[in-house]
């Protein structure tokens, strides 16, 4: 179906389409992002799920591109029952496009208590869609306590334009653990970087000396995944001889590990 073709449907209509034809999600979910929230859309959704006539890794994508708080209910009780299907990695997110910033505290809830931890990880994941420091020192805290997994919580905060700082710390902890997320941080912050950005994360486009220092033997040495390695020694390459000094306020500020 072509995108022109949804134009002239209301958004309940709009939805209807994705029920009888899930590929079409990703045209709908475009359409509906560029509405108003619509309540009677979130409503036939929400009865969709509870009659068990809709995945729910579809109802959850739909509500949270309605973006309607009558749907916020149903899209954290797909979080929190984790149906698989991915449904779980897009509630959490959803229930940020539903509510904004009011959606942190309960999504640092589930992250920390919620009893499946696909649940947790995709409470994880709308953090990370909230992207406020206070939401990424959650899945800090998360990933150090073993909360979420480890990737993703790296995959996350290599998202999220991570601190040099956090990645030196993790590396000079001598933990393996933490090295190995430091690592999986920096390569997550290096893939997730478009080839044509104007403005990349510092620590991708002007890594400092230390943090190159740090991260070669780690590279040449870790049985990290192979792609993974050739990822970050091109990078390292790409940087050699150009990276910028170490500021000598580089610890200030900076998101402690530690604290976790």
């Amino acid at each position: 179906m072509r995108s022109d073709a949804l134009v002239h449907l209301d958004s309940s209509e709009l939805v209807k389409v994705a029920l009888g034809d899930p590929s079409t999600v990703t045209l709908v979910h475009e359409a509906l992002e560029r509405r108003d929230p619509d309540g009677a859309a979130a409503r036939l959704l929400s009865d969709a799920y509870a009659r068990g006539q809709a995945p729910g890794w579809l109802v959850a994508v739909l509500l949270g591109g309605c973006r309607h708080m009558l749907g916020y209910q149903t899209v954290r009780a797909i979080l929190l029952d984790a149906p698989g299907s991915l449904a779980e990695s897009y509630a959490g997110p959803a229930l940020v496009r539903i509510a904004g910033p009011a959606a942190l505290d309960d999504l640092i809830e589930i992250q920390s208590n919620a009893p499946r931890r696909d649940a947790r990880d995709g409470a994880a994941y709308g953090l990370g869609k909230l992207g406020s420091p206070e939401a990424l020192d959650a899945v800090l805290a998360a990933t150090m306590s073993r909360k979420i997994r480890w990737r993703t919580g790296a995959y996350i905060l290599g998202n999220a334009s991570p601190d040099e700082g956090l990645v030196l710390e993790l590396l000079a902890s001598g933990d393996a653990f933490r090295t190995r997320l430091a690592t999986e941080i920096a390569w997550a912050c290096v893939v997730s970087v478009p080839v044509d950005a104007t403005d990349p994360p510092a620590l991708e486009a002007r890594p400092s000396a230390a943090l190159l220092d740090a991260l070669e033997p780690t590279v040449s040495t870790m049985s990290v995944n192979s792609r993974k390695r050739e990822v970050l020694a091109a990078w390292l390459r790409a940087h050699e001889g150009r990276a910028r000094p170490v500021s000598g306020d580089l610890d200030s500020g900076r998101r402690s590990a530690g604290q976790s």
